[in-house]
């Protein structure tokens, strides 16, 4: 099924389990995608996202100097876990670092009742 994550086509609590592998860093309003996935997955269920997001150790640099290209080709290097996860409507369970010096995380949250 092809449709927009930031309107999807499910309804509520429809569910147990949302994956979100490197998507948060290419859709254009990430809260939005975000407060979809949550209100399509049931309470209590689980939410995986996969994503790089910015200030990996060793990386800042890069980070810097490739944000005018990946900006061209719509892709954010600025996208701070923190900040793009902060939410008190889930708990997070679980980050951990992957790749090459943590340039991206799989992190577990679980969906809380709305």
């Amino acid at each position: 099924m092809c449709a927009d994550a930031e309107q999807l086509p499910f309804d509520d609590d429809s569910f147990d389990c949302v994956t979100l592998p490197y998507v948060l860093s290419v859709t254009p309003n990430p809260q939005a995608l975000l407060a979809e996935v949550r209100r399509a997955c049931c309470p209590g269920g689980h939410i995986f996202v996969l994503n790089h997001f910015s200030g990996a150790r060793g990386w800042r640099w890069a980070e810097r100097l490739l944000a005018p290209l990946a900006d061209r080709v719509g892709f954010r290097y600025s996208l701070s876990m923190e900040q793009t996860l902060a939410c008190s409507a889930w708990t997070l369970l679980e980050v951990q670092s992957a790749n090459l010096r943590g340039m991206s995380k799989p992190v577990v949250l679980r969906n809380s009742p709305s």
